[in-house]
């Protein structure tokens, strides 16, 4: 429901979308909002909802493909993390260009202590301790970070491919057939 109520671009109250529902259930939009709302350069300011949904397809889609995915908890996050930071340090080889720095390919929601852990941290040492924490409780903290993390380089092509992936994930999962009958 959450497709057909929350994924179409309208500017129909949620009332009259509940109503075209019920009148042609499990039809396809005709325009999804998350392929105008992926787009943006948003960053901080980047709508949780997205990152949520996000996770959910991820996980509905693909956790038998992922070593720990079975595992993972949807928790409540609260901060937008960027994977090359805002400020980085000289010696950091992983990053984007400013063009790139608030794009959804490059940013993550994470809980704020891990926000403040990772800070300005260079993209190895983030990576690394994603994996050490992933590795130590069989989980993911995020999906997103587990496939943003098992790049070992990152920067503008890899942050590209990514958000290609997600809204590829994304469109897909909008299209799938979800008519139980």
């Amino acid at each position: 429901m959450d497709n057909q109520l929350l994924g179409e671009m309208t500017d129909s109250s949620l009332v009259a979308r509940s109503r075209r529902f019920m009148d042609t259930p499990w039809r396809t939009a005709s325009a999804l909002q998350f392929e105008a709302a992926l787009a943006k350069d948003d960053g901080v300011r980047f709508a949780h909802y997205w990152f949520y949904k996000l996770d959910f397809v991820l996980w509905y889609e693909q956790q038998a493909d992922h070593e720990f995915w079975g595992n993972f908890r949807f928790t409540a996050k609260n901060s937008v993390e960027h994977i090359s930071p805002q400020n980085p340090q000289a010696t950091d080889t992983n990053t984007v260009s400013k063009e790139w720095l608030d794009r959804f390919g490059n940013l993550a929601l994470v809980s704020r202590s891990i926000n403040s852990e990772y800070g300005n941290l260079p993209f190895n040492e983030k990576r690394q301790r994603f994996l050490n924490k992933r590795e130590y409780e069989k989980r993911p903290d995020s999906l997103k970070l587990d496939l943003i993390y098992s790049n070992v380089r990152w920067g503008e092509a890899a942050a590209d491919a990514h958000q290609s992936a997600m809204v590829t994930a994304f469109r897909n999962h909008y299209l799938r057939d979800f008519n139980i009958g």
